[in-house]
């Protein structure tokens, strides 16, 4: 109850200080009037100031495509980013959040705001990030051959490194991170095209794209920029000042957020990992320190203060619902039990590693005891369909019966094969059934008459042999003998004689499906 009245504070008193009544905050009475002094306008100021970084949002700035994290995390960037040359749908490349790093050196927003406002002639529109289009990939080669020939580029091992390599080393980094195979997968967007499900459904998963995208943000996990309360820092300079030329390539609302890390960074200057590791160009850097300095109205020979405070954040969810936590309040609330927001971070770090781990495990473990289910599964059906199989075989084999010949008196035992013959006149269609499969009186079964018995009984046997091919089949489409043949009983009428119903089966040439 008492952390949920310290974040109603918290929020009541950015609240205020949006509407300029910060004194009102002292008085915990508020009187009626003051309450209906807040007007809907208001609160639909202060939460587009909050989902979209400005209180008039433009159309543009609206979210399109069901993108909700453009609402909930106005801080991240959402890119949409083609893996190969082969991809030619575009729901193989949906939209991935992009996130800062609390390592200097790592942080993609920081590193594209840097490459495009140093750009000699930036481009107007839409741009191929290190080239262009009409020119292939010649000048990526170029620049990626550089950067990994460099000496800060230590490789372990010797040899060409490509990009399915650099892909491999981060699935294979997120996996000893503790991420799952799914999510690595997710982010990856290496999709199993097998499946019909797999060609449905949305790949997009803020939570699990999120968690390797933080991941990937290195050791010292994910962050997100945001500014001190002050009045001179506008978007409209954040745009137009700082980053111009992100403004000219991208958006307003995309410039507004890449120049808050060029700000932070030209006040840096250099690496809080790294000493010797310059943030910025010299001329970029002197040209926002000098664009802050008229701006804030600091004197040219003081120093500028850090106007941009970089908070820790941790992913939270699940699958699509993505929930990014603040770390901001948790370590103020730690005080003097940690010695600075690294030391923080880094048992953060190392217990959600540990959580990850186990999860992963847990669905290693399920996904195992899945595979064995499903084996076990298509083996007893195996077995069963076999055992059925047999069943049904043993059930449709003909009864072999050795009698006893009249020419054996004086040799009792002595046991011989009976004899083939047809009855001539069956009294019903079951009693001819049995004439087929069994026999009737110890003759032999017509089933297994050999050519030259069907030759003595032609006529019989091809007459009745419709009837019997009928049942036959009936018998495979998991009939028994007896419903075979109330089912021909109940379409062509009881009544009839036998040779009746096998001159209608003769003539109609009915089908086992049709009953």
């Amino acid at each position: 109850m008492d952390r949920a009245n310290k974040v109603y504070q918290k929020e009541l008193k950015r609240f205020l200080d949006f509407l300029g009544r910060a004194d009102e905050l002292n008085d915990p009475n508020f009187a009626e009037a003051t309450l209906l002094d807040v007007t809907p306008e208001d609160i639909r100021r202060y939460f587009n100031l909050k989902a979209f970084g400005t209180i008039a949002p433009t159309p543009e700035s609206l979210p399109t495509h069901a993108r909700a994290n453009s609402l909930k995390h106005h801080f991240t960037v959402l890119c949409q980013m083609r893996w190969s040359k082969n991809i030619s749908e575009e729901r193989d490349a949906p939209h991935q959040i992009v996130l800062a790093s609390m390592d200097d050196r790592l942080c993609p927003l920081m590193c594209l705001a840097v490459y495009m406002e140093t750009m000699v002639d930036p481009p107007d529109g839409d741009c191929f990030l290190y080239g262009n289009g009409n020119d292939g990939h010649r000048i990526v080669r170029s620049l990626v051959g550089v950067a990994l020939d460099h000496c800060d580029f230590r490789k372990l091992v010797a040899g060409n490194l490509g990009t399915h390599s650099i892909r491999k080393g981060a699935a294979a980094y997120c996996a000893k991170c503790g991420v799952s195979k799914d999510h690595i997968e997710l982010r990856g967007r290496w999709r199993c095209h097998k499946k019909q499900g797999d060609t449905y459904i949305d790949i997009e998963r803020s939570f699990a794209d999120a968690q390797v995208a933080a991941r990937l943000c290195g050791p010292y996990g994910a962050a997100r920029y945001t500014l001190v309360e002050n009045t001179w820092c506008n978007p409209s300079y954040l745009a137009n000042i700082v980053a111009p030329n992100c403004a000219r390539a991208f958006s307003n609302e995309i410039a507004q957020l890449l120049a808050i890390p060029l700000m932070y960074a030209a006040v840096q200057s250099t690496s809080t990992f790294d000493s010797e590791y310059p943030l910025l160009p010299e001329p970029l850097q002197q040209s926002i320190l000098n664009s802050i300095r008229l701006a804030a109205n600091i004197d040219v020979d003081s120093d500028v203060p850090q106007f941009v405070e970089k908070v820790a954040i941790l992913p939270s969810g699940f699958g699509g619902d993505l929930r990014l936590v603040d770390m901001r309040g948790e370590m103020a609330e730690l005080g003097g039990q940690a010695t600075s927001t690294t030391t923080v971070m880094a048992a953060l770090l190392s217990q959600s590693t540990e959580i990850n781990a186990l999860k992963r495990r847990i669905e290693e473990m399920h996904s195992q005891h899945q595979a064995e289910l499903a084996s076990l599964q298509t083996t007893m059906r195996s077995r069963l369909e076999r055992l059925h199989s047999t069943i049904k075989r043993i059930a449709v084999q003909p009864v072999v019966r050795s009698v006893r010949t009249p020419t054996d008196h004086g040799a009792p035992g002595v046991l011989s094969r009976p004899t083939a013959r047809l009855e001539k006149r069956p009294r019903d269609h079951f009693e001819l059934w049995k004439e087929y499969e069994f026999g009737n009186g110890g003759v032999k079964p017509a089933k297994l008459f050999d050519k030259k018995e069907r030759g003595k009984a032609k006529f019989f046997f091809c007459f009745r042999l419709k009837f019997w091919v009928l049942v036959e089949g009936m018998l495979k489409r998991g009939h028994t003998s007896g419903t075979a043949i109330d089912a021909i009983y109940l379409k062509y009428g009881r009544s009839k004689s036998v040779t009746a119903l096998l001159t209608l089966l003769r003539h109609g040439k009915p089908q086992p499906n049709e009953f």
